[in-house]
């Protein structure tokens, strides 16, 4: 069981936020399509993005501020905690898998290899438990199944899911 990084997050509404909740998970090569993905949404789409890539948990990320230059949406690379709000972006950062909770992000350490690391399944069946029917589901790019197994869950509490041909 991963590692838990201390949350300093409040309580909220335990049934899910009342607008859409996007994940999106990406390879580690996904940038192309997760740009294209944010330059094609309005300012306003009334839902939150929480994108799930494939990062080197050495590495610092740049992801968050690369794709804040192809969005109109404020993109945030998410710190524990951090409340999910309508018409927002939010990035995972490296070492870790996200998940939300009443609203909140939480985040968790990776475990440490050779375990397989599979983040957007983890937030994935987060979004299906707390955002059920208002969940979605998004596979840009990938060669792995981390998701796919996830993205049933989605479908089954009547949430969308979409992967790109």
């Amino acid at each position: 069981m991963p590692e838990s990084i201390p949350d300093n997050a409040s309580s909220g509404d335990p049934d899910g936020l009342p607008f859409p909740v996007v994940g999106v998970g990406a390879s580690a090569g996904g940038l192309e399509a997760c740009t294209e993905l944010l330059e094609g949404l309005p300012a306003e789409p009334g839902l939150a993005i929480l994108l799930v890539s494939h990062l080197d948990p050495e590495q610092k990320s740049l992801l968050a501020p690369i794709l804040s230059r192809a969005c109109r949406m404020p993109v945030h690379e998410v710190t524990q905690g951090m409340a999910v709000e309508i018409n927002s972006v939010y990035v995972i950062p490296p070492g870790t898998n996200m998940t939300m909770t009443d609203g909140h992000l939480k985040l968790t350490l990776r475990p440490p290899r050779p375990v397989p690391h599979m983040p957007i399944d983890h937030l994935f069946r987060s979004l299906a438990t707390i955002q059920k029917s208002r969940s979605v589901g998004v596979i840009l790019s990938g060669n792995g199944t981390d998701g796919v197994i996830a993205l049933q869950a989605i479908k089954a509490v009547g949430g969308g899911d979409l992967r790109p041909g």
